[in-house]
């Protein structure tokens, strides 16, 4: 590990009316495949490093699965 080491990446923000940055969150932990992300500045934000180009899809439809709820 090398944890004072910045890796390169890219974001997603989700920025809702509607939902808290927690209540996102929280949504999409129990999406039925969960998506996790994180909390900066008010904003949450999916790290993209994370997410292999085989998944986008999968991860995208998670995410409009649980905010539909």
């Amino acid at each position: 590990a090398l944890p004072q080491q910045d890796l390169p990446s890219h974001a997603v923000a989700l920025v809702s009316e509607r939902w808290s940055p927690d209540d996102l969150a929280t949504a999409l932990r129990r999406a039925p495949v969960p998506v996790i992300g994180r909390i900066s500045k008010e904003t949450f934000l999916l790290d993209m490093r994370a997410v292999s180009d085989d998944d986008v899809q999968q991860t995208a439809q998670s995410v409009i699965t649980a905010l539909a709820q």
